[in-house]
């Protein structure tokens, strides 16, 4: 490695060598690395909804189940954010609507799995719904949560089939407003189909 003098080198090739060192280029450097670290500690995902069994369209009428007695406050605020996201989407809501929509609310911390193992008889291997979604970086800013909807539509007619429909996201705390994003994903997907 060839090392150059300082007394050697033109001013233009001091100030070249200085510059990584300078207090502006220190700066903006530090800027960079502070920003690339802090991205990394977010644990916030989209929505991500499943849906299964065909859509129900815009402007059919549904009935929203009534909350249990002893409902939780996000239970009352979940079936609140549907009513107020199925109105806003063209459905009407009814107390004998075409579709008996039932739904359920949990969180849980974003790093545990679910089994689903198979009923007795069928050979297949149980799956395991594997908490991969969050990043696994060393710097977060909580442990993350996992909000996960699940909404069910019975066709009250002997006709039509079950509609299915499940949202989740990860972040560290919920909010209503997190709610609403998955409820408007999810319902985007019923009628979609």
């Amino acid at each position: 490695m060839r090392h150059i003098a300082a007394a050697s080198c033109s001013a233009a090739e001091r100030d070249w060598l200085r510059a990584p060192f300078s207090s502006q280029a220190s700066t903006a450097l530090a800027t960079a690395m502070a920003a690339a670290l802090l991205s990394a500690c977010t644990v916030a995902t989209p929505p991500v909804v499943s849906a299964d069994g065909g859509s129900i369209p815009s402007g059919q009428s549904i009935t929203l189940a009534s909350p249990s007695p002893d409902g939780s406050p996000q239970e009352h605020a979940l079936r609140a954010a549907l009513g107020e996201e199925f109105a806003k989407q063209g459905y009407a809501l009814s107390e004998n609507g075409a579709y008996i929509i039932e739904y359920s609310i949990a969180e849980r911390s974003a790093s545990v799995g679910i089994a689903y193992e198979p009923p007795q008889g069928q050979t297949t291997q149980p799956e395991i719904a594997s908490p991969d979604r969050i990043d696994k970086r060393i710097l977060r800013e909580c442990n993350a949560q996992r909000l996960r909807i699940n909404m069910v539509a019975y066709p009250t007619a002997q006709s039509g089939s079950t509609k299915r429909v499940s949202g989740e996201m990860d972040d560290c705390a919920f909010s209503a407003n997190s709610v609403q994003t998955v409820v408007t994903a999810m319902v985007d997907a019923l009628s979609a189909g």
